[in-house]
């Protein structure tokens, strides 16, 4: 099983967001990251890259205001 570990991307600095991830979604600018819990993280935000070889996903948020949910 190949899990990502998903990034943010702002001002040139990387913070994880989101590890082991299962799971991703896109419904517009909303991107929800579902981790191998079960547990969604939901956010407002444009995907930039998906590296398959080093299960890395870059992300660059748009807007912090959504909360976790389970």
């Amino acid at each position: 099983m190949c899990l990502s570990s998903v990034y943010e991307v702002r001002d040139g600095m990387e913070k994880l967001l989101c590890e082991y991830t299962t799971a991703v979604s896109l419904d517009g600018s909303v991107v929800t990251f579902t981790d191998i819990m079960g547990e969604e993280i939901v956010i407002t935000g444009v995907l930039k890259s998906i590296d398959l070889v080093r299960n890395i996903i870059m992300i660059e948020v748009l807007q912090e205001d959504i909360a976790d949910a389970v």
